[in-house]
Protein backbone atom coordinates (compact mmCIF):
# COMPACT_ATOMS: atom_id res chain seq x y z
CA UNK A 1 0.00 0.00 0.00
CA UNK A 2 2.92 2.37 0.56
CA UNK A 3 3.73 2.79 -3.18
CA UNK A 4 0.08 3.52 -3.89
CA UNK A 5 -0.12 6.11 -1.12
CA UNK A 6 3.11 7.71 -2.32
CA UNK A 7 1.75 8.00 -5.86
CA UNK A 8 -1.69 9.27 -4.82
CA UNK A 9 -0.23 11.89 -2.49
CA UNK A 10 2.16 13.29 -5.09
CA UNK A 11 1.67 16.87 -6.23
CA UNK A 12 0.79 16.05 -9.91
CA UNK A 13 -1.93 13.62 -8.82
CA UNK A 14 -3.40 16.04 -6.27
CA UNK A 15 -3.41 18.85 -8.84
CA UNK A 16 -5.13 16.64 -11.43
CA UNK A 17 -7.76 15.59 -8.89
CA UNK A 18 -8.39 19.23 -7.95
CA UNK A 19 -8.86 20.19 -11.60
CA UNK A 20 -11.23 17.26 -12.12
CA UNK A 21 -13.38 18.07 -9.09
CA UNK A 22 -13.48 21.79 -9.88
CA UNK A 23 -14.46 21.08 -13.47
CA UNK A 24 -17.21 18.51 -12.99
CA UNK A 25 -18.76 20.47 -10.11
CA UNK A 26 -18.89 23.71 -12.06
CA UNK A 27 -22.04 24.84 -13.86
CA UNK A 28 -19.77 26.01 -16.70
CA UNK A 29 -18.23 22.57 -17.13
CA UNK A 30 -18.62 22.57 -20.91
CA UNK A 31 -16.62 25.81 -21.14
CA UNK A 32 -13.68 24.55 -19.10
CA UNK A 33 -10.25 24.82 -20.73
CA UNK A 34 -9.23 21.51 -19.15
CA UNK A 35 -10.82 18.48 -20.87
CA UNK A 36 -11.82 15.99 -18.19
CA UNK A 37 -12.61 12.41 -19.19
CA UNK A 38 -16.08 11.47 -17.93
CA UNK A 39 -16.67 8.10 -19.58
CA UNK A 40 -15.00 5.75 -22.06
CA UNK A 41 -15.55 2.27 -23.44
CA UNK A 42 -16.42 0.08 -26.41
CA UNK A 43 -19.92 0.54 -27.84
CA UNK A 44 -21.69 -0.54 -30.99
CA UNK A 45 -22.60 2.37 -33.23
CA UNK A 46 -24.93 2.49 -36.20
CA UNK A 47 -22.88 3.60 -39.20
CA UNK A 48 -23.68 6.97 -40.76
CA UNK A 49 -22.99 5.73 -44.31
CA UNK A 50 -24.24 2.62 -46.08
CA UNK A 51 -22.62 -0.71 -46.79
CA UNK A 52 -21.94 -1.98 -50.30
CA UNK A 53 -25.37 -3.65 -50.27
CA UNK A 54 -27.16 -0.40 -49.40
CA UNK A 55 -27.89 -1.24 -45.76
CA UNK A 56 -26.70 0.72 -42.76
CA UNK A 57 -24.67 -1.61 -40.56
CA UNK A 58 -23.40 -1.53 -37.01
CA UNK A 59 -19.74 -1.26 -36.01
CA UNK A 60 -17.90 -1.51 -32.73
CA UNK A 61 -16.17 1.72 -31.81
CA UNK A 62 -14.20 3.11 -28.91
CA UNK A 63 -16.10 6.07 -27.40
CA UNK A 64 -14.66 8.71 -25.12
CA UNK A 65 -16.75 11.43 -23.49
CA UNK A 66 -14.97 14.45 -22.04
CA UNK A 67 -16.19 17.81 -20.81
CA UNK A 68 -15.50 19.18 -24.29
CA UNK A 69 -16.46 16.51 -26.82
CA UNK A 70 -17.73 13.02 -27.58
CA UNK A 71 -15.35 11.24 -29.94
CA UNK A 72 -15.19 7.74 -31.35
CA UNK A 73 -12.48 5.73 -33.09
CA UNK A 74 -11.61 2.17 -34.06
CA UNK A 75 -9.55 1.72 -30.90
CA UNK A 76 -8.37 3.71 -27.90
CA UNK A 77 -5.02 4.46 -29.57
CA UNK A 78 -6.21 5.19 -33.12
CA UNK A 79 -7.14 8.59 -34.52
CA UNK A 80 -10.73 9.71 -33.96
CA UNK A 81 -13.21 8.99 -36.75
CA UNK A 82 -15.66 11.56 -35.44
CA UNK A 83 -15.79 14.39 -32.94
CA UNK A 84 -19.01 15.83 -31.51
CA UNK A 85 -18.78 18.95 -29.33
CA UNK A 86 -20.78 18.59 -26.13
CA UNK A 87 -22.61 21.79 -27.04
CA UNK A 88 -24.40 19.80 -29.78
CA UNK A 89 -25.67 17.10 -27.42
CA UNK A 90 -29.30 17.97 -26.69
CA UNK A 91 -30.55 14.86 -24.89
CA UNK A 92 -30.51 11.04 -24.85
CA UNK A 93 -33.37 8.58 -25.07
CA UNK A 94 -33.65 4.80 -24.76
CA UNK A 95 -35.13 2.99 -27.75
CA UNK A 96 -37.95 0.56 -27.08
CA UNK A 97 -36.72 -2.98 -27.54
CA UNK A 98 -37.94 -4.35 -30.85
CA UNK A 99 -39.35 -1.03 -32.10
CA UNK A 100 -36.50 0.02 -34.40
CA UNK A 101 -33.63 -2.42 -34.72
CA UNK A 102 -34.81 -5.46 -32.74
CA UNK A 103 -31.76 -5.00 -30.51
CA UNK A 104 -31.42 -4.68 -26.75
CA UNK A 105 -29.81 -1.86 -24.77
CA UNK A 106 -30.16 0.68 -27.60
CA UNK A 107 -30.26 4.43 -27.01
CA UNK A 108 -30.01 7.47 -29.22
CA UNK A 109 -27.99 10.62 -28.67
CA UNK A 110 -30.05 13.58 -29.89
CA UNK A 111 -27.72 16.05 -31.56
CA UNK A 112 -28.41 19.49 -32.99
CA UNK A 113 -29.00 18.21 -36.54
CA UNK A 114 -29.15 14.40 -36.36
CA UNK A 115 -29.38 11.33 -34.16
CA UNK A 116 -26.63 8.92 -33.11
CA UNK A 117 -27.79 5.35 -32.44
CA UNK A 118 -25.66 3.38 -29.99
CA UNK A 119 -25.93 -0.07 -28.43
CA UNK A 120 -24.35 -0.99 -25.09
CA UNK A 121 -23.34 -4.47 -24.01
CA UNK A 122 -25.82 -4.58 -21.14
CA UNK A 123 -28.44 -2.42 -19.43
CA UNK A 124 -26.11 -1.18 -16.68
CA UNK A 125 -23.60 0.13 -19.22
CA UNK A 126 -26.39 1.76 -21.22
CA UNK A 127 -27.67 3.53 -18.10
CA UNK A 128 -24.17 4.73 -17.18
CA UNK A 129 -23.61 6.19 -20.64
CA UNK A 130 -27.03 7.82 -20.69
CA UNK A 131 -26.40 9.45 -17.31
CA UNK A 132 -22.99 10.74 -18.41
CA UNK A 133 -24.39 12.16 -21.66
CA UNK A 134 -27.36 13.69 -19.87
CA UNK A 135 -24.91 15.35 -17.49
CA UNK A 136 -23.28 17.33 -20.31
CA UNK A 137 -26.59 17.82 -22.14
CA UNK A 138 -28.16 19.40 -19.06
CA UNK A 139 -25.61 22.22 -19.40
CA UNK A 140 -27.03 23.02 -22.84
CA UNK A 141 -30.71 23.31 -21.85
CA UNK A 142 -30.60 27.14 -21.89
CA UNK A 143 -29.18 27.33 -25.43
CA UNK A 144 -30.98 24.33 -26.91
CA UNK A 145 -30.87 24.31 -30.71
CA UNK A 146 -33.39 21.52 -31.26
CA UNK A 147 -36.87 21.15 -29.78
CA UNK A 148 -38.23 18.08 -31.63
CA UNK A 149 -36.93 14.55 -32.19
CA UNK A 150 -38.02 11.09 -33.42
CA UNK A 151 -38.18 8.42 -30.70
CA UNK A 152 -37.57 5.69 -33.34
CA UNK A 153 -35.30 5.34 -36.36
CA UNK A 154 -35.83 5.96 -40.07
CA UNK A 155 -36.04 2.44 -41.57
CA UNK A 156 -37.58 1.20 -44.81
CA UNK A 157 -38.29 4.66 -46.16
CA UNK A 158 -40.24 5.99 -43.19
CA UNK A 159 -39.92 6.88 -39.53
CA UNK A 160 -41.01 3.96 -37.36
CA UNK A 161 -42.60 6.29 -34.79
CA UNK A 162 -44.78 8.63 -36.85
CA UNK A 163 -44.72 6.78 -40.24
CA UNK A 164 -43.50 9.96 -41.96
CA UNK A 165 -41.59 9.49 -45.21
CA UNK A 166 -39.55 12.71 -45.02
CA UNK A 167 -36.16 11.81 -43.57
CA UNK A 168 -35.40 15.51 -43.03
CA UNK A 169 -38.39 15.92 -40.69
CA UNK A 170 -36.97 17.35 -37.42
CA UNK A 171 -39.19 15.19 -35.23
CA UNK A 172 -42.62 14.26 -33.98
CA UNK A 173 -42.05 14.65 -30.23
CA UNK A 174 -40.65 17.39 -28.08
CA UNK A 175 -37.14 16.99 -26.69
CA UNK A 176 -37.52 16.36 -22.93
CA UNK A 177 -36.41 19.25 -20.78
CA UNK A 178 -33.96 18.78 -17.94
CA UNK A 179 -35.10 19.40 -14.40
CA UNK A 180 -32.11 20.53 -12.37
CA UNK A 181 -32.21 18.49 -9.16
CA UNK A 182 -32.44 20.70 -6.11
CA UNK A 183 -32.47 19.01 -2.74
CA UNK A 184 -33.11 21.75 -0.19
CA UNK A 185 -34.44 21.28 3.32
CA UNK A 186 -36.49 24.48 3.57
CA UNK A 187 -37.10 24.18 7.30
CA UNK A 188 -33.42 23.65 7.97
CA UNK A 189 -32.39 26.62 5.82
CA UNK A 190 -34.92 28.90 7.53
CA UNK A 191 -33.60 27.72 10.89
CA UNK A 192 -30.06 28.68 9.83
CA UNK A 193 -31.16 32.15 8.74
CA UNK A 194 -33.13 32.63 11.94
CA UNK A 195 -30.18 31.57 14.11
CA UNK A 196 -27.82 33.87 12.21
CA UNK A 197 -30.12 36.88 12.57
CA UNK A 198 -30.83 36.12 16.21
CA UNK A 199 -27.12 35.84 16.97
CA UNK A 200 -26.49 39.25 15.37
CA UNK A 201 -29.61 40.93 16.76
CA UNK A 202 -27.55 43.61 18.51
CA UNK A 203 -25.83 44.61 15.25
CA UNK A 204 -29.17 44.57 13.49
CA UNK A 205 -30.64 46.88 16.13
CA UNK A 206 -27.76 49.36 15.79
CA UNK A 207 -28.15 49.37 12.02
CA UNK A 208 -31.90 49.85 12.40
CA UNK A 209 -31.40 52.83 14.72
CA UNK A 210 -28.94 54.40 12.32
CA UNK A 211 -31.34 53.98 9.39
CA UNK A 212 -34.16 55.31 11.54
CA UNK A 213 -32.21 58.52 12.19
CA UNK A 214 -31.49 58.87 8.48
CA UNK A 215 -35.17 58.32 7.72
CA UNK A 216 -36.28 61.00 10.18
CA UNK A 217 -33.74 63.51 8.88
CA UNK A 218 -34.71 63.18 5.23
CA UNK A 219 -34.88 66.48 3.36
CA UNK A 220 -37.27 67.14 0.56
CA UNK A 221 -34.41 68.74 -1.36
CA UNK A 222 -32.71 65.36 -1.75
CA UNK A 223 -33.23 63.46 -5.02
CA UNK A 224 -36.26 61.20 -5.03
CA UNK A 225 -34.26 58.01 -5.53
CA UNK A 226 -32.20 58.72 -2.39
CA UNK A 227 -35.37 59.31 -0.37
CA UNK A 228 -36.89 56.07 -1.69
CA UNK A 229 -33.71 54.11 -0.94
CA UNK A 230 -33.49 55.41 2.64
CA UNK A 231 -37.15 54.70 3.34
CA UNK A 232 -36.95 51.23 1.79
CA UNK A 233 -33.87 50.37 3.85
CA UNK A 234 -35.52 51.47 7.08
CA UNK A 235 -38.78 49.59 6.42
CA UNK A 236 -36.85 46.43 5.43
CA UNK A 237 -34.85 46.41 8.67
CA UNK A 238 -38.03 47.05 10.67
CA UNK A 239 -39.71 44.06 9.02
CA UNK A 240 -36.64 41.87 9.63
CA UNK A 241 -36.59 42.71 13.33
CA UNK A 242 -40.31 42.00 13.68
CA UNK A 243 -39.96 38.70 11.81
CA UNK A 244 -37.01 37.50 13.92
CA UNK A 245 -38.80 38.40 17.15
CA UNK A 246 -42.00 36.69 16.04
CA UNK A 247 -40.19 33.49 14.99
CA UNK A 248 -38.29 33.36 18.26
CA UNK A 249 -41.52 33.71 20.26
CA UNK A 250 -43.16 30.94 18.23
CA UNK A 251 -40.08 28.75 18.68
CA UNK A 252 -40.07 29.14 22.46
CA UNK A 253 -43.81 28.48 22.56
CA UNK A 254 -43.24 25.28 20.56
CA UNK A 255 -40.47 24.19 22.95
CA UNK A 256 -42.75 24.78 25.93
CA UNK A 257 -45.52 22.71 24.33
CA UNK A 258 -43.03 19.95 23.53
CA UNK A 259 -42.04 19.81 27.19
CA UNK A 260 -45.68 19.70 28.32
CA UNK A 261 -46.41 16.80 25.95
CA UNK A 262 -43.39 14.90 27.32
CA UNK A 263 -44.08 15.41 31.01
CA UNK A 264 -43.56 12.24 33.02
CA UNK A 265 -46.68 10.07 32.93
CA UNK A 266 -48.11 11.61 29.72
CA UNK A 267 -48.90 9.75 26.50
CA UNK A 268 -45.56 10.68 24.97
CA UNK A 269 -43.60 9.90 28.15
CA UNK A 270 -45.31 6.94 29.84
CA UNK A 271 -44.28 5.69 33.24
CA UNK A 272 -41.13 3.55 33.09
CA UNK A 273 -37.53 3.53 34.14
CA UNK A 274 -36.26 4.49 30.67
CA UNK A 275 -38.59 7.49 30.56
CA UNK A 276 -37.46 8.63 33.99
CA UNK A 277 -33.81 8.52 33.02
CA UNK A 278 -34.02 10.13 29.59
CA UNK A 279 -37.11 12.37 29.40
CA UNK A 280 -35.82 15.96 29.05
CA UNK A 281 -36.76 18.69 31.50
CA UNK A 282 -38.05 22.11 30.49
CA UNK A 283 -34.79 23.77 31.54
CA UNK A 284 -32.81 21.30 29.43
CA UNK A 285 -34.98 21.90 26.36
CA UNK A 286 -34.77 25.68 26.77
CA UNK A 287 -31.01 25.41 27.10
CA UNK A 288 -30.93 23.82 23.66
CA UNK A 289 -32.75 26.81 22.16
CA UNK A 290 -29.67 28.97 22.06
CA UNK A 291 -28.06 29.36 25.46
CA UNK A 292 -24.29 29.61 25.55
CA UNK A 293 -24.16 27.38 28.63
CA UNK A 294 -26.24 24.56 27.16
CA UNK A 295 -25.81 21.08 28.60
CA UNK A 296 -24.52 18.23 26.50
CA UNK A 297 -27.41 16.62 24.54
CA UNK A 298 -25.91 13.20 25.19
CA UNK A 299 -26.45 13.50 28.95
CA UNK A 300 -29.86 15.05 29.65
CA UNK A 301 -30.69 15.59 33.31
CA UNK A 302 -32.94 13.11 35.01
CA UNK A 303 -36.52 13.84 36.00
CA UNK A 304 -37.18 13.59 39.70
CA UNK A 305 -40.09 11.45 40.82
CA UNK A 306 -42.65 13.01 43.13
Amino acid sequence: MEPIMTKFCSEPYLQSMKVFLDTVSSTNVIHSSFPVKLKEGILTKRAQGRSRFGWKNFKRRYFCLTTQELRYSRSAKSNPLGRIPVSEIQSTQFLTEGSSFDLKNMFQVILSSRQLYIQARHSVEAKEWKDALDFVASRNHLQRERNMFHPDAFIGGHWRCCKGSDQGNPGCREVPSFQVPVDIDVNREVEKVQSLLLKNMEKLSRLHDHCHNDYLSLHKELPQHIQDLTASRYHTLTSMQACVTSLEQEHRHHVKQMYQRNVYGSEHAPIGEDTVNYAPTYQYIMALVGSADRPSPSTPPEITRC
